[in-house]
């Protein structure tokens, strides 16, 4: 998964596409949500910032960084054409 070819390939597809990599796949994605949420909601009772709660660690997929910095590339280009390209 750590190809570059691999990872251009997957940021290629589409969002809605769940492919589970390295064990970590719908079922852990969410159960790691839900233990966000009972995380917050207890910080949240004891009257501290939910935001601030603690996540549960998950894994960085090198295709959705890819992904992240195209989308960033499209919106750096857009605001440069807005701005007057500064």
């Amino acid at each position: 998964m750590r190809d570059p070819d691999v990872a251009a390939a997957l940021a290629e597809m589409e969002e809605d596409d769940d492919v589970p990599l390295e064990g970590f796949g719908l079922l852990a994605g969410r159960l790691a949500s839900i233990e966000d949420r009972i995380t917050q909601l207890l910080w949240a009772t004891a009257k501290a910032d939910p935001s601030a709660a603690p996540s549960v660690p998950r894994p960085e997929y090198p295709h959705l960084a890819l992904r992240e910095e195209q989308r960033r590339a499209r919106m750096n280009l857009m605001t440069s054409t807005l701005t007057g390209g500064d």
